[in-house]
């Protein structure tokens, strides 16, 4: 729901489609395209793209360190390392399908 119309002139014409929105359908579309992700310490690094169909996920890791990075399917239950002693920004390509993960692990 847009509080302020004066601003949709210089809006992205996507965000102004969002910004459009009633609060529930507002609500709806983030629960619906939310990403959770989390991390322990400087470890490992988890970002989980629930029901989205993403074709490409991105993590930044610290510059820092090196990481293994790998594609998790929850439904299919793999797991499967795609890119390794990778630091910094981090892109893969995914399946496109709902329950994948994208999992850094520290190893050096």
């Amino acid at each position: 729901m847009m509080k302020n119309p004066e601003m949709a002139e210089n809006m992205n014409p996507f965000i102004k489609g969002i910004a459009k929105l009633s609060e529930s359908r507002f609500e709806e579309f983030v629960l619906r395209h939310m990403e959770l992700q989390g991390h322990c310490g400087e470890d490992a690094y988890l970002k989980y793209f629930g029901t989205a169909c993403n074709g490409r996920g991105i993590m930044e890791l610290p510059v820092e360190g090196s990481y293994d990075v790998e594609i998790i399917d929850a439904w299919e239950m793999t797991r499967e390392t795609v890119l390794r002693g990778v630091s910094g920004k981090a892109e893969v390509k995914l399946p496109g399908k709902p329950g994948m993960a994208m999992l850094a692990k520290k190893v050096g």
